[in-house]
């Protein structure tokens, strides 16, 4: 048997070991809030969110020119069908009050 046929049907066992160490901390305040950044340092946190989100969004937008530019010329295809028959209506209204007269 050849060493590419040996190496298709060879079998590996692998095993995976951890340790089974449990860390334990002692907490003198188990009270969150005291441990939250201060004010002014979460104001800045939040206006370089706020400055994050608004990028994102102008991001989303420019993904988005396709369906701009298809809606674009949705409005423009219509438009010219809505004025053509217009003026079409317009033309056999006034051709039929001349006939009428």
């Amino acid at each position: 048997m050849s060493i590419d046929a040996r190496v298709k049907y060879s079998t590996i066992t692998l095993n995976f070991y951890q340790d089974n160490t449990v860390s334990t901390m002692t907490v003198a305040n188990d009270n969150l809030y005291d441990y939250r950044p201060g004010f002014a340092n979460r104001l800045w946190l939040n206006i370089l969110n706020g400055w994050t989100i608004f990028k994102e969004i102008i991001l989303a937008l420019a993904n988005l020119w396709i369906l701009f530019l298809v809606g674009l010329g949705v409005f423009f295809i219509i438009r010219y069908f809505v004025r053509k028959n217009k003026i079409a209506m317009e033309l056999a209204t006034k051709h039929l009050m001349e006939n009428r007269q």
